[in-house]
């Protein structure tokens, strides 16, 4: 049975959890794999062992509690957890990573670190909620290998991004850029030093309002297995 944590405060009005549970399912049903899936309330995460997940998705929506959701992050990276981030979580993750891989100790949220003067992830110059987009996938990567094709539709729920300030940072960084829209903006990240470390800025489980599995959340759960 493979465990799969959700680093997110449910909400079941929000269309983003409906669509993890199903997407999630969808996957494991095609992939013939058993799996056990767990909402974790980010207040909570101190409490939790982390460990015991096979894997853990770090899921849309506000935290309750934004420093453990950066704690389980850490901690994600680190003992090689493998993890599935989407929109606000992919946004958490690029945080973490500047923050204890980069050095950039300051740098956080502009919608929440209001008395932080660095922030490294800022609002999109256009709002993508509720839109899909073109993304180009690098096939010589973890990401291109679940793909297996260059060229992918996705729908968005976010209205911030990465500060391009720092995206020249990141890019000579061990993080690796995978994915990007038609004006070459960052969407799609994954970390080469782990068996697999992969943010999104869209939601990729948002395929399940198709019926269908995505290739990134079959991913994760391979992973996990």
């Amino acid at each position: 049975m493979a465990r799969i944590g959700i680093l997110a405060d449910y909400n079941p009005s929000y269309e983003t959890h409906i669509v993890t549970d199903k997407s999630l399912a969808l996957a494991a049903s095609k992939l013939g794999i058993k799996i056990d899936v767990e909402w974790l309330p980010t207040r909570t995460l101190n409490t939790i062992d982390l460990n015991s997940f096979g894997g853990l998705i770090a899921g849309t929506g506000v935290y309750e509690d934004r420093g453990l959701v950066l704690e389980a992050l850490r901690i994600a990276r680190e003992k090689r957890i493998p993890t599935l981030a989407t929109c606000g979580g992919f946004q958490f993750m690029i945080i973490e990573y500047a923050r204890n891989v980069l050095g950039l100790k300051g740098v956080g949220h502009q919608e929440f670190d209001a008395d932080t003067g660095a922030h490294i992830i800022t609002p999109l110059e256009c709002s993508l909620r509720g839109t899909e987009g073109g993304i180009t996938i690098e096939r010589d990567s973890v990401v291109g290998e679940l793909y297996k094709t260059e060229r992918t539709t996705e729908r968005f729920y976010c209205a911030f991004g990465i500060n391009p300030l720092y995206v020249e940072a990141l890019r000579e960084s061990p993080l690796r850029v995978v994915g990007t829209d038609d004006q070459g903006l960052i969407r799609v990240t994954e970390f080469p030093a782990h068996p697999f470390y992969v943010g999104t800025l869209f939601v990729p489980q948002a395929a399940s309002l198709k019926d269908a599995s995505h290739p990134l959340v079959e991913g994760l759960v391979q992973a996990v297995r």
